[in-house]
């Protein structure tokens, strides 16, 4: 072997050793389902969120568009993404289902080169859930997509503005079911600066009897301040059977301490927040109009989307809310009652919604005032 023949064998060893692909790791999520009565034919849906909004294409069972992913699994079943890029971090959620208690391990993490990060989820199903709903916890109406939220005067929906806490306590009392609103109604609160003649009263007394509401430590509920995000998370996670967690802290910003760190973990694990871009959650800030259509709708399992919708001549449009806002569709869900259809993609039969109609705007104002005069007693009791 000459001296050219030496050096050529040390070339190729070299392009060899430095040509290899970069680094991958893979991500496997899988479905548990426990508890009598648990249905195990039922589909769970899971959104898989990279921090990588540039990662798009198919990556092993799970196809990723702008770094998410949606899929269903069944119990027993499971998916596993390869080839996802090391150091990219993941969360898993799970969208909430009524009856059932969610829990969860390696819900969030890093992707780590040649290994499988690997979330397993359980839902229990609750022994006193039934689909007739014969239990007296408060519940939403998930069936009908009646709108929830009117607009102002001047003809705008403001999504960018603040939400007031008199606000959401009737947003969510248009919202419950019927059962729940004749058995918890009351025209009474314990609150300095609720009197009976404020325009939010009902509301705010019926839901504090349910137990979704609380006030201060001073005695008032503050009807007219702007609400947090945190406080907004803990009204909409009262709703489900999971309401409080230990914190395995998933956002930053986030004090483990804190009163609400439970609520927070809960709805994170049922699917109502997803928190912001940066990883954050900001739990003292203001939440938006359009942030509270967002987890409002997620709680009635609604999924509006863009391309499904009516025909703009055929639906309330705000001159605010424009098409391809990232909370267009949820505003018009909010803002629009509709007959709906689900439309499946893959194994998930209920993707996402289409609107077959629209339906006549509920004069909530005069349907509050029927329910006032059919359902209240003097003193507040509920009428038989």
């Amino acid at each position: 072997m000459d001296a050219g023949t030496v050096g050529a064998l040390t070339f190729v060893a070299h392009w060899e050793e430095t040509s290899h692909e970069p680094a991958t790791g893979g991500l496997k999520v899988s479905k548990t389902v426990s508890g009598s009565g648990a249905e195990t034919g039922r589909e769970f849906s899971f959104t898989v969120t990279l921090n990588s909004p540039t990662l798009s294409g198919d990556y092993g069972g799970m196809t990723f568009t702008g770094g998410v992913a949606r899929f269903t699994l069944k119990h027993g079943q499971s998916v596993t993404a390869d080839r996802l890029p090391v150091g990219v971090a993941y969360t898993v959620t799970e969208a909430a289902e009524s009856g059932y208690t969610a829990t969860s391990s390696g819900a969030a993490g890093v992707i780590t080169a040649d290994q499988t990060q690997e979330v397993a989820f359980t839902n229990t199903r609750s022994s006193s859930s039934s689909d007739d709903d014969d239990d007296d916890e408060p519940r939403l109406n998930t069936e009908d997509h009646y709108s929830y939220i009117i607009g102002f005067q001047d003809g705008t929906v403001r999504p960018n503005g603040n939400i007031t806490r008199g606000e959401v306590a009737t947003i969510f009392f248009r919202l419950l079911t019927d059962k729940t609103r004749d058995t918890y109604w009351s025209q009474s609160c314990p609150y300095t600066d609720c009197t009976p003649d404020l325009w939010c009263n009902n509301a705010i007394s019926t839901l504090t009897r349910s137990g979704i509401l609380n006030g201060f430590d001073d005695g008032t509920f503050r009807p007219g301040d702007a609400i947090t995000r945190a406080e907004f998370t803990k009204i909409a996670v009262g709703f489900f059977e999971t309401t409080e967690e230990d914190f395995a802290g998933y956002f930053p910003d986030v004090d483990p301490d804190a009163w609400y760190a439970g609520y927070v973990e809960a709805a994170f694990r049922t699917g109502l927040i997803r928190g912001r871009e940066d990883g954050s959650f900001r739990p003292d800030a203001p939440i938006t109009r359009a942030e509270a259509c967002v987890i409002v709708n997620r709680a009635l399992g609604r999924k509006p989307d863009e391309e499904h919708l009516l025909p703009a001549e055929k639906m309330v449009t705000w001159p605010d809310n424009l098409p391809g806002s990232w909370y267009y569709a949820d505003v018009q869900e909010a803002t629009n009652s509709h007959d709906y259809t689900w439309l499946g993609q893959g194994s998930d039969r209920k993707c996402m919604e289409k609107w077959t109609g629209r339906l006549k705007q509920r004069d909530w104002a005069a349907f509050e005032r029927a329910w006032s005069t059919a359902h209240s007693a003097p003193g507040g009791e509920v009428a038989k």
